[in-house]
């Protein structure tokens, strides 16, 4: 491994690092245009102001943006659903490393994890790196991630992998990132990101952060209390289980996610597209909402992911579409004009 490693360490994270997209774009009859995405991308960036496009193939519906890492121009989704940055195996590659590499290097850490987890599994493949190895990879694809520490790039200093690795973005861009920055404006309207803004003239609501490092608002629905998590790498919605059925009120301050969630069974829901109307955030009522539940058959969210939304909903862009949206880091809140 290169000198600038750090430390690489474990953590069961829920890495909601992309959109449930191939499942929710089949039933929802999203349309996109993979064409307009170089175009999109090609507009200047001025200063602080990042062109996005939603429709790049590798990941339609959510912003994505070209940003540097360690030098070079990256691709990578913006990713207010991930408490950190994500590098995929093309981003490895631009700070100088490699998949095997990395997995590598962490086999041994992977090994004292899967001991306190999986202590029957872990007496059967302990000795055998080869099948380590590859309980590791099954594992990151249900959404086990390395915590990396990095000292060659200021803005990717910590970042995950695992999860999505074989994506062909760079990366993801997350809250780790994003709230180096007081004020964060997406603009659903002209398609462009706007760090370190000024105060966003718009309806206001409390936001907060819960104990996976997401940003959390409450919202209505049909006149009823919700809460969700603000989630632009998730283009539709995600209701949580019993989504307007009760009045189940999220706990910012619980922990759903723990370190045997692999071995949970989260029951599966048919994959079929809901239609939600009366949905009001910050005073607009949005109506013809698409949603798909995170744990239906054939969902491409991560177990750890399915269990977080099963409590929690995904307030995805389909819900930002037509409007500008800001998280304010310095007075903690939402707006929406």
């Amino acid at each position: 491994m290169k000198e600038r490693w750090i430390a690489i360490t474990l953590v069961v994270a829920v890495g909601l690092l992309s959109s449930c997209k191939t499942v929710h774009q089949v039933l929802s009859d999203s349309q996109f245009d993979a064409s307009l995405a170089e175009t999109e991308l090609a507009r200047e960036r001025s200063g602080n102001t990042y062109p996005f496009t939603l429709n790049c193939e590798y990941d339609y519906g959510c912003p994505v943006i070209r940003y540097p890492i360690n030098g070079k121009e990256g691709l990578f989704l913006v990713d207010t659903g991930a408490p950190y940055c994500g590098l995929y195996d093309p981003g490895l590659e631009k700070i100088d490393t490699t998949p095997d590499q990395l997995n590598a290097a962490f086999l041994s850490g992977y090994a004292e994890y899967l001991q306190q987890t999986n202590p029957k599994l872990y007496e059967k493949i302990h000795d055998d790196d080869d099948k380590l190895l590859a309980q590791m990879k099954k594992d990151q694809d249900k959404g086990l991630n390395i915590y990396c520490e990095y000292d060659g790039d200021e803005d990717f200093s910590c970042f995950w992998y695992g999860q999505n690795h074989d994506y062909k973005l760079d990366g993801c861009i997350g809250l780790e990132l994003l709230r180096k920055h007081n004020r964060v404006t997406f603009d659903f309207i002209h398609n462009l990101l706007i760090l370190d803004d000024e105060k966003l003239d718009g309806t206001a609501t409390p936001m907060a952060f819960d104990t996976n490092g997401d940003c959390c608002i409450e919202f209505l629905y049909k006149g009823q209390k919700e809460v969700g998590i603000i989630d632009t790498g998730n283009y539709s919605f995600s209701p949580r289980n019993n989504f307007g059925k009760d009045d189940d009120i999220y706990d910012l301050n619980s922990d759903y996610v723990t370190a045997d969630v692999y071995q949970k069974k989260n029951p599966k829901k048919l994959p079929f597209v809901h239609t939600f109307d009366d949905i009001e955030i910050c005073g607009q009522r949005k109506d013809g909402i698409k949603g798909v539940y995170s744990n239906c058959w054939f969902s491409t969210y991560s177990v750890a992911a399915q269990v977080y939304l099963s409590r929690v909903n995904g307030i995805g862009c389909e819900l930002f579409k037509g409007n500008i949206i800001q998280l304010d880091f310095i007075d903690m809140e939402f707006i929406v004009k």
